[in-house]
């Protein structure tokens, strides 16, 4: 059974990462202590584990924060990020096992299911899920590591500001990395994959410079969700 400090960082990293503690939203340790039932000890252990990760900023003596959407801070993040997944993904693509695709088709088909929804939560969840099979295919466990605790800053963004149209393109070239990937077809899905990646970095790009605010349906469809969205990925890496 996870510890108590392991527990209260995966319910804060949700928390924030499905936007029920918006960007750029104060913490203040006495009242989030009291909602988690918890002292602010393990609190503030907490918020240095996920200022670490790049979800809080703490400023001492002055404030704690959830971070903001940033564009300047997401698009220097991206870059990091473009390097070291499109390193995994060609590893990944090498290395992956019929077991693997299997699982990777899973996450797939939840990923499409999520659609007739609109659970745009276990969207990214699934969506994530599915990028992490070809991480770990890559056999580097700290590259996978490292993958899986930026994943959950752009799940972030995923979740409350990429527009309908764009989840049903990310979902449908998911699909066809599978179908390429199931054909040996290798550099067509690391291909795929740079597609999607440019995606998101147009996504950021279009953030206000001062951060993003969430259109009022998107933040009262994730309000409805308070539900875990990257743990299991997260815990991979652990």
């Amino acid at each position: 059974m996870p510890t108590l400090g392991i527990q209260t960082v995966d319910r804060l990293r949700n928390e924030i990462i499905n936007g029920s503690m918006a960007p750029g939203s104060m913490i203040r340790d006495a009242s989030v202590a009291a909602q988690l039932g918890i002292s602010t000890i393990p609190l503030r252990e907490a918020l240095v584990q996920l200022a670490a990760e790049g979800l809080v900023e703490l400023v001492p003596n002055r404030y704690r924060r959830v971070a903001p959407l940033s564009k300047r801070t997401l698009l220097e993040l991206h870059a990091v990020f473009l390097i070291l997944s499109t390193a995994a993904y060609k590893m990944g693509v090498e290395n992956i096992s019929p077991d693997e695709i299997r699982e990777l088709e899973r996450a797939v088909k939840a990923q499409s299911e999520t659609i007739a929804t609109q659970d745009w939560i276990e969207y990214v969840k699934a969506g994530a899920r599915a990028n992490a099979v070809v991480y770990a295919a890559s056999r580097n466990s700290e590259l996978t590591r490292m993958l899986a605790q930026m994943t959950n800053i752009f799940a972030r963004v995923s979740i409350l500001v990429r527009p309908a149209t764009d989840r049903l393109t990310n979902n449908k070239t998911h699909q066809q990395i599978l179908v390429a990937l199931k054909s040996g077809r290798k550099a067509r899905a690391v291909q795929l994959f740079g597609k999607m990646s440019k995606s998101l970095y147009e996504l950021i790009s279009q953030l206000p410079d001062e951060g993003a605010t969430l259109p009022i349906l998107e933040r009262a469809s994730v309000a409805r969700k308070r539900i875990s969205v990257v743990s299991e990925i997260t815990a991979q890496s652990r």
